[in-house]
């Protein structure tokens, strides 16, 4: 499912396959001061958690800790970072369009680095952001040699 990530700054988009790993991938980003919009009217929203309240709300959603969570679910967390990307989802379709069709490695990551560069209005780099914490998380992901 899209979500919209409720922030200050730039329209910005992620897909995620359920709110546990909508919910991870939001307070990673925002700490808090981010919110996600499910695209499905009748899905739940991650809420604006800025004054705190956070594990109150996951205790109420979820039937695991949240403190390591992100590591227990690495994996989809680090898929669901890789979507995030700016604009809407009319735009965002386009964007998964055009990645789809990129068979390169190196050249989807300039065309990953060009849509941040043309599509953040603000030094607020969510996108950006989000693929560093993706990759940090894949390192962790990645058996040791």
């Amino acid at each position: 499912m899209f979500y919209e990530i409720i922030n200050p700054s730039d329209e910005t988009t992620f897909e995620a396959p359920n709110l546990m790993v909508a919910s991870l991938v939001t307070i990673l980003l925002g700490g808090g001061q981010y919110g996600a919009k499910p695209e499905d009217p009748e899905a739940e929203e991650v809420p604006l958690m800025l004054f705190g309240g956070a594990e109150v709300w996951w205790a109420e959603h979820f039937d695991e800790p949240m403190e390591g969570a992100v590591d227990r679910h690495a994996g989809a967390v680090s898929a669901a970072l890789r979507t995030v990307c700016y604009g809407g989802i009319d735009q965002r379709r386009l964007y998964d369009s055009a990645m789809r069709a990129i068979d390169d490695p190196d050249k989807a990551a300039a065309f990953i680095e060009e849509w941040n560069d043309r599509n953040r209005s603000s030094m607020n780099n969510i996108m950006g952001r989000a693929h560093a914490i993706a990759d940090k998380l894949d390192g962790r992901l990645e058996p040791a040699a």
